[in-house]
């Protein structure tokens, strides 16, 4: 370099300085650049576990929707299987029973 003496002593000051803010520039960017990255992995691994748990609960509300279909199921067919059952004889001498028992409690 030419020059006095005083000037380039400033100079290579100057350098200096330029490559120590350079430095700093270069750790705030990669500080900035894992933040990014960082922020980026936790919005992906909120929207996995959204989607996972979207997924299972729609599982969980197929199987109790099954289950309850085959109670429902279940419980008719007893019922109608009951009711066919019955044949009109029973269902009269179950009647004059009851009015029996009926009479001898208001007999009392």
């Amino acid at each position: 370099m030419s020059g006095t003496w005083p000037h380039t002593l400033h100079h290579d000051r100057s350098l200096g300085t330029s490559a120590s803010l350079y430095l700093v520039k270069l750790s705030v960017a990669r500080v900035i650049q894992i933040d990014m990255l960082t922020y980026r992995y936790r919005a992906r691994v909120a929207e996995v576990h959204s989607a996972v748990k979207r997924r299972l609960d729609y599982q969980v509300e197929l199987v109790n929707t099954k289950k309850r279909l085959e109670q429902d199921h279940m419980v008719n067919w007893i019922v109608d299987n009951v009711v066919k059952g019955i044949t009109p004889k029973q269902v009269i001498d179950r009647f004059i029973a009851e009015a029996a028992c009926h009479k001898n409690k208001v007999a009392n």
